[in-house]
């Protein structure tokens, strides 16, 4: 009895500790989460963490059986580098599966310690991978320096795809990219209550190079945030507490200028920042970078919503009157006044149908 009590304990420390990264965005020391004892038993955040992430996983849902064991290390070869920043993703082949490749995503501890941005990632994949729209998520593993994601391999990235091949071009090719991201972000903001909070080029990943024919996926959830509660109001829907989150050129003019502590809606930032993405798929340049971090803080701060597109005849050629109108919505400095994922899911730049009455 004795043990099942204390198991229980430490489930719900574990829940309790996830629930301060992913909903609060504060960290818990050991000490704060785990009493005296526990810590003297050797219980830390990493085992705690460990059991989470085997629980997680259900690799006979891929992988023939065997392959894949929970809290077991994995054998693969590792392949070409895929990208890199707070944590790096590479290309590798597992030693038991020939002939097909995954991304793997690297998280190294700091201080022996599993990073938030790891447990923040897992508790949004896990529930959001099985949308067409998000990456599949095949497995993960806390070794005692790093810890690791296994995903389904993409071809590119829209940012490595533009700058490689220019912008999209076509008015249907960048509908069906922001109709994808946009189907992601209905089901990640609405259904489940997460947020993004980093939504650039280089978190969009691509099937493949040929913009006829791609297939898009919103990649990168180690910033995600997660609503306390389930809100029914779209005006209303959740609240985090700032940090320092979504890349400076992607990120909305309220975050740029927030307060340490300010509460302010991340859903709304995610919009924002689909805005921007929307803007360097047509054009192949960010609409808000400077030559310094202070100077692109300046340009999202003085942006109004008629300010004159600095490329104005590739937004008129590319996106048209409907998907320009869109695209402000997307970028209206008011937060509140910005266009929610649901409503813009239906704007007649995606659905063909609909007029006067959007504008």
């Amino acid at each position: 009895m004795d043990d099942v009590i204390a198991t229980m304990d430490v489930q719900s420390k574990l829940f309790e500790y996830i629930r301060s990264v992913v909903v609060s965005g504060e960290e818990m020391t050991e000490e704060e989460l785990l009493s005296e004892n526990s810590i003297k038993q050797g219980l830390t955040i990493t085992s705690l963490v460990r059991e989470w992430v085997r629980d997680t996983m259900d690799p006979s849902t891929f992988f023939p059986s065997g392959t894949l064991v929970p809290g077991k290390r994995l054998s693969f070869d590792i392949g070409r580098k895929l990208g890199s920043g707070n944590s790096e993703v590479m290309e590798v082949m597992i030693r038991k599966i020939q002939r097909k490749t995954f991304a793997l995503k690297f998280f190294p501890h700091t201080d022996d310690q599993v990073p938030m941005r790891f447990i923040r990632e897992i508790h949004s994949v896990r529930i959001l991978s099985k949308h067409t729209n998000i990456p599949s998520y095949f497995g993960a593993w806390v070794d005692t320096d790093q810890s690791y994601v296994l995903y389904e391999l993409y071809k590119t990235t829209l940012y490595s795809h533009v700058k490689s091949n220019g912008p999209l071009r076509k008015t249907h090719y960048v509908r069906h990219m922001t109709s994808e991201l946009l189907n992601a972000l209905v089901f990640s903001h609405v259904t489940h209550g997460i947020a993004h909070r980093d939504i650039k080029p280089r978190n969009i990943l691509l099937s493949n190079s040929s913009v006829s024919s791609f297939h898009v996926v919103l990649a990168d959830w180690d910033s995600s945030s997660s609503s306390a509660t389930r809100r029914t109001s779209l005006d209303d829907l959740g609240d985090f507490t700032t940090n320092p989150v979504c890349t400076l050129p992607y990120r909305s003019p309220e975050f740029v200028e927030a307060t340490v502590n300010e509460s302010l809606c991340a859903f709304r930032l995610d919009m924002w920042s689909l805005g921007c993405v929307l803007y360097f798929a047509a054009t192949g340049n960010h609409l808000f970078q400077g030559g310094s971090e202070e100077e692109t803080k300046q340009n999202i701060i003085r942006w109004k919503d008629n300010d004159r597109w600095p490329d104005p005849k590739t937004i008129e050629r590319v996106l048209g009157e409907r998907g320009e109108n869109l695209l402000r919505r997307l970028l209206k400095k008011e937060p509140k006044q910005r266009i929610m994922a649901t409503e813009a899911i239906f704007h007649p730049f995606i659905t063909l149908i609909g007029g006067d009455m959007w504008w």
